[in-house]
Formats: C-alpha cells, structure tokens, sequence
C-alpha cells in the first residue's frame, strides 16, 4: 500500500478548502444548507474509513440565521454524532465554508459571534 499523503482540493466561488489525506485516518465530510428566504436548510455528514468504506452517515433539518451558521452548528453535531466509532483516531474534517475553516485554523479569523459560539465545543475537545 503506498503511503503517501493524497491531496484533494475544491474551488467554488466562496466556498473552498484543501486537505491532505494519509492513510489510516477516518474522514468525516460534512455539509450545510440554507435558504436565506426561510432561514432554513439542512446538514449532512458522511464518516468514511481509511479505506474509504462508510462507517455512518446522517442528516438532519437546521433554522439558522445564515448558511455560515448552519456550516458551523452542524459540525459539533456531527462529531458527537461520530465520536463511538471514532474514539480517539485521527479523523480529518473535510468543510467547504471558508469562514469555517479560517476559523478552526485561528479562533481570532472573522466569523460570526453565533457561529464562533458553537464551533467553541469543537475547538475544546
């Protein structure tokens, strides 16, 4: 099995992210959405292997007060949704809102307070 790192990278026109993936490393995909009309969208993850087998996908409905809010709400969801078949591994987080992922990168990055209140659970553990 080769081991070397696999680097993936998507650009669309706000939303982009680049991961790098080694092998022996769950990865947990996640994704919002969000009408701005409603306030309201959904969220979704799926949580793969390092075979890229799925281990546990999920969705569910959100109201928020924008789609940077619904990305960030849903990411701890995600992950205590995640954490029994996870325990204590590796797991790279695959997110596709910018602001997010500043975030994560450097809790002073600009987001929102709303959106940085929840993302805290996530940056605690």
């Amino acid at each position: 099995m080769d081991s070397k790192p696999v680097s993936y990278h998507t650009d669309f026109a706000d939303h982009s992210s680049e991961s790098v993936i080694a092998a022996s490393n769950y990865k947990l995909f996640t994704d919002a959405s969000w009408s701005e009309t409603t306030h309201k969208g959904g969220m979704g993850f799926i949580l793969t292997d390092e075979a890229n087998s799925l281990i546990l996908a999920g969705h569910t409905p959100t109201t928020t007060d924008s789609a940077e809010q619904a990305e960030g709400k849903y990411i701890p969801w995600a992950i205590n949704i995640s954490a029994e078949k996870i325990r204590r591994k590796e797991v790279l987080l695959f997110i596709d809102c910018r602001n997010v992922i500043d975030y994560l990168r450097d809790p002073l990055a600009e987001i929102q307070w709303s959106t940085a209140t929840q993302l805290q659970t996530y940056l605690n553990s």
